[in-house]
């Protein structure tokens, strides 16, 4: 049996290789990054078996309902034109209902027996809101390719809608731990507006929180909230009225909100919760004068011994005093005299101002850190 042994494996050892030819194709030349990608233009070139038609929605009371997505290849940055309703995407069944990042919405449709409409026909017809349509590519872009993601941080709130929408749990957790980076308190208002046309009251609250904290970044883009996200903001436990910045705040939204009623302005002039010291220009000064008279708030603010009335005027000549005590007198009041709020003031109330700014009388912080 030794015997045996050895000579079956000199005759493996020594077998004469034999020129049997080659394929008869030459060998084509392949990326080794090769891999399946979706299209919006020629489903043989990728081998589609599976379309995606979107139809974006008239929505006309979303600030992005006209960008649309222009159709491009799946490796591309999405591009925003104004345009079409329609989209269509060519893709593969295996990355929507099976891949790592599969879909569960993609899974069970495709399941379904064949006599289902749309897997009969191998297209998923879909109607979605147009920012939604506009951040669809991204989502492909992880499913397809999630160490190339290509995204912009201003998808993250609508990818997580999609990711709910469309059953992608790696994309949820994966806009989620983005967004946890790059929410600031620069740009915490626009991640506050995306969220609440989201409908994302986790990213909602967030935003806000990081808003009320940092009202010095903020104040000058207050007035795109609506009133309740503008509540939501001053009532949060975050925030903490600081001169200047919390009266430009209240200031800047009221000018951008004219049909406010009284009673929100009322809540939003609560100097006793929402602002602190006199207000920091004569531009605020002539803003809360205004309102003070278009909305006849004659009551004394709480805490105070002052009418807002009476708050607006004494603090134009306490910035009188603090920033312009060298100025003369006619180069400020003319600064003032151009707020485009000084014009419609009764003239009563005109003579008041320019008495209290022309008084050498000296005027007491109302708050520590005016000194």
């Amino acid at each position: 049996m030794r015997l045996e042994t050895m000579a079956q494996t000199l005759i493996v050892t020594t077998k004469k290789k034999f020129d049997l030819g080659e394929f008869d194709e030459p060998e084509p030349v392949c990326r080794d990054d090769e891999k399946l990608r979706w299209s919006t233009e020629d489903p043989d070139l990728v081998l589609s078996d599976w379309k995606i038609e979107i139809s974006i929605r008239d929505d006309t009371d979303s600030p992005d309902a006209a960008p649309v997505t222009k159709p491009h290849k799946g490796d591309d940055a999405a591009e925003p034109v104004v345009a079409s309703s329609k989209a269509t995407y060519y893709v593969h069944r295996t990355v929507l209902a099976a891949g790592a990042r599969k879909s569960t919405y993609f899974e069970r449709l495709i399941k379904q027996s064949k006599e289902h409409p749309e897997v009969f026909q191998s297209t998923s017809k879909i109607d979605l809101a147009p920012e939604a349509a506009k951040s669809f590519p991204s989502m492909l872009n992880f499913m397809y390719f999630e160490e190339n993601w290509q995204r912009s941080d201003k998808d993250l709130v609508m990818l997580r809608y999609l990711a709910n929408y469309f059953g992608i749990r790696p994309m949820f957790e994966s806009a989620t731990e983005h967004l946890q980076q790059d929410l600031n308190e620069h740009n915490a208002i626009d991640y506050m507006l995306r969220a609440a046309r989201c409908t994302d009251g986790k990213v909602l609250s967030a935003a806000t929180h990081v808003c009320a904290g940092n009202i010095e970044f903020n104040y000058k883009e207050i007035g795109k909230l609506t009133f309740d996200q503008m509540k939501a903001v001053l009532t949060s436990e975050s925030y903490k009225p600081i001169c200047s910045y919390s009266s430009a705040a209240v200031a800047n939204f009221c000018v951008a909100h004219p049909g406010l009623e009284r009673e929100q302005v009322l809540f939003l002039t609560d100097h006793n919760r929402f602002m602190k010291g006199y207000f920091s220009n004569y531009w605020f000064c002539l803003t809360f004068l205004w309102l003070a008279i278009k909305y006849k708030l004659n009551d004394n603010l709480a805490g105070l011994d002052l009418t807002l009335k009476d708050l607006a005027i004494r603090s134009a000549a306490f910035n009188r005093q603090r920033w312009y005590p060298g100025e003369k007198f006619e180069t400020f009041f003319k600064k003032v005299k151009e707020s485009r709020y000084y014009e419609p003031l009764p003239a009563d109330v005109k003579v008041e101002l320019l008495e209290a700014c022309l008084s050498s009388e000296k005027i007491e912080p109302l708050d520590p850190s005016e000194t």
